[in-house]
């Protein structure tokens, strides 16, 4: 990781340099802006280098991308080192708008139910009766 950090860095700043260098070459003397009639805007070497530049810029987001999908929800919503609190044990999606989540909270287990943007809980315990639904509301 340290070493794609390395290497974005000495890139942009390699970039950096040439484009520095070929502002100043290209400068008049007497401080006015150059207008070249009859000449091709972009030559087959810029667009080149704006085509590898954008490739580049494009992958590097995608690979940023994918290391925060890959390793930043693990470390989300607990301290390095501690085991959580709350674990997920089970998600559901009934319908478009109604999701089940199976949940457990310090050793106990929670039903949450979300439909649309209200969300209601029904606590789920171990029945001692095998006529009891174990269910409480």
């Amino acid at each position: 990781m340290r070493a794609v950090l390395i290497l974005c860095a000495a890139l942009s700043f390699t970039f950096a340099d040439i484009g520095s260098s070929a502002a100043e070459s290209n400068s008049p003397k007497d401080g006015t802006i150059p207008f070249k009639r009859g000449e091709e805007v972009a030559s087959a070497g810029s667009l080149l280098r704006v085509v590898l530049s954008l490739g580049f810029v494009v992958v590097a987001g995608v690979g940023v991308l994918y290391l925060l999908k890959r390793y930043v929800p693990a470390s989300l919503g607990r301290m390095a080192g501690s085991e959580g609190r709350i674990e997920i044990l089970e998600t559901r999606r009934v319908t478009p708008r109604l999701t089940l989540f199976l949940i457990k909270i310090d050793g106990e287990t929670v039903l949450l139910t979300q439909s649309g943007d209200r969300v209601m809980h029904t606590r789920l315990t171990k029945s001692s009766s095998s006529t009891g639904d174990g269910i409480q509301t």
